[in-house]
């Protein structure tokens, strides 16, 4: 076994109330952990989705006014939790899979997602706890998509609005309906979109052998 390898993959996506993201607040912050081969690990409690609570005059951009409306009612109901306890409940959550934090930073999961630079930021802002149980390194699909597109590796694009495709590559439960701007289905969407790369490097591999 590569003592190198990675532990898991924590996929990470999160809702803000602008894309200002130095003065936004988060509205719902969602996880997905997998093996380096992008299989769920622990299909029954695999992942976390949590809306945050906001008060009634935290600003909020009009884009996200006209796009998130029912997730902005959710962070001001009663339902919605503290960030602080939302910070808790994810550490919690990947101490249970991959144990408590390692001292060795070497040997804890990667942050993944699409431009995951931007989730990053703000879960080092605020997910103090979090950011604790994290590699240094992030696993960002964007990369991929960039490189895909400019080296030509094939005229095909991943389509993250087509359901039958994403459910193609996504290697978890079956995904029952879009839901973009959910940070949850976003997660699956970009773990989706990686299994592709995957598979599509992995065909022009043996095809050059």
């Amino acid at each position: 076994m590569n003592s190198d390898k990675s532990p898991g993959y924590i996929w990470f996506d999160a809702e803000f109330t602008s894309i200002n993201l130095e003065t936004a607040k988060v509205l719902q912050v969602a996880a997905i952990a997998t093996d380096t081969n992008l299989i769920p690990i622990n299909e029954i409690n695999n992942h976390i989705n949590l809306k945050i609570r906001i008060e009634k005059n935290d600003p909020i951009s009009p884009w996200v006014k006209e796009n998130l409306g029912d997730l902005i009612n959710e962070c001001l109901s009663s339902e919605a939790i503290e960030i602080t306890t939302a910070d808790s409940i994810i550490s919690q959550w990947i101490e249970g899979i991959f144990g408590k934090s390692n001292d060795d930073i070497f040997k804890r999961p990667i942050l993944a997602g699409n431009s995951v630079h931007n989730d990053w930021y703000m879960m080092r802002k605020f997910f103090p706890k979090f950011k604790n149980y994290l590699h240094y390194r992030l696993l960002d699909v964007s990369t991929l998509k960039i490189l895909w597109k400019d080296w030509g590796f094939n005229d095909h694009q991943f389509n993250k609005e087509c359901l039958e495709e994403i459910n193609e590559f996504y290697l978890g439960e079956n995904i029952t309906k879009l839901d973009p701007h959910d940070a949850l289905f976003d997660i699956k969407a970009s773990i989706a979109e990686m299994s592709f790369y995957k598979k599509k490097f992995q065909l022009d591999a043996k095809k050059n052998k």
